[in-house]
């Protein structure tokens, strides 16, 4: 379902700051045999507090979305 879970180790909070995740999206398309639109994806968000932060990233060939998942 291509969820990473321990993409920080498990003790380290990010400070409260504006923050980008950049997802190779290319590279699953072809791993998929898919073409395309969007090689690449960044997503800018910010962290205010010390809660824990989901960050789906929801994408097809045409399009993709994003939000702050629970």
């Amino acid at each position: 379902n291509g969820r990473i879970s321990d993409v920080l180790p498990s003790a380290r909070l990010l400070k409260p700051g504006i923050y980008a995740m950049n997802f190779n999206t290319a590279d699953y398309f072809k791993k998929t045999q898919q073409k395309g639109f969007y090689p690449k994806v960044t997503v800018h968000f910010e962290v205010m507090d010390d809660s824990h932060y989901h960050v789906p990233l929801v994408i097809n060939p045409y399009g993709y979305s994003t939000y702050r998942g629970s």
